[in-house]
């Protein structure tokens, strides 16, 4: 990576930028796969990984006005989880107005590509995890739910179950306020239908 950028003018001018600039994402590829699969420990190896994925997100802001990312579980979060892990949210909350959005679902299901409809590609989403808010509003079936946690009011429930979905099991705090900016909460979800060509 560093050779190609120290040579960059000689690379443009013998092949051409685009050459160049897909040799310098290749590059930073294989230095970011070498430096998750080096790191002494899975804190250390979640934190490159978080890192990487924040460098990309960076790399898109320089280029374009508006970026969504879509992201699993505790990336989103701005809040240190694992006891040390520093995920996406939190590193790129300062390189531009950002908003954590986390979305929770009931039950239904949901395709893992798009153009593998034909193939039955769907998965069930799971139970609600005991306990939790997605639990309690399916139960009593409220159908779709928002709150922004940054203006509030914060319902009770929030401060005495556990985080909605997955986060319990990744977040070092009792709650999300303060990781997410705001929740949204789905009781039934089902897989798009396909626009014709």
């Amino acid at each position: 990576e560093r050779h190609i950028r120290e040579h960059e003018e000689e690379l443009v001018a013998a092949c051409s930028q685009d050459a160049v600039k897909e040799a310098l994402d290749a590059a930073r590829v294989l230095r970011e796969v070498y430096e998750l699969w080096s790191a002494p420990n899975v804190r250390a190896r979640m934190n490159a990984r978080d890192r990487h994925m924040a460098e990309r997100v960076r790399d898109l802001l320089g280029s374009h006005e508006r970026v969504i990312v879509w992201t699993h579980n505790a990336h989103a979060s701005r809040a240190v989880f694992y006891g040390g892990v520093t995920p996406l949210g939190a590193l790129i909350s300062d390189s531009a107005p950002s908003i954590s959005v986390a979305l929770y679902f009931g039950s239904g299901e949901y395709l893992l590509d798009p153009r593998a409809r034909d193939e039955g590609d769907t998965r069930l989403v799971d139970t609600p995890p005991a306990g939790s808010l997605a639990e309690t509003l399916s139960a009593v079936g409220v159908p779709a739910w928002m709150v922004d946690v940054r203006t509030g009011p914060i319902p009770p429930l929030f401060l005495v179950t556990p985080p909605v979905g997955h986060f319990e099991n990744y977040t070092d705090s009792p709650s999300l306020l303060g990781a997410v900016d705001v929740m949204i909460y789905v009781d039934r979800v089902t897989p798009p239908a396909l626009l014709a060509d």
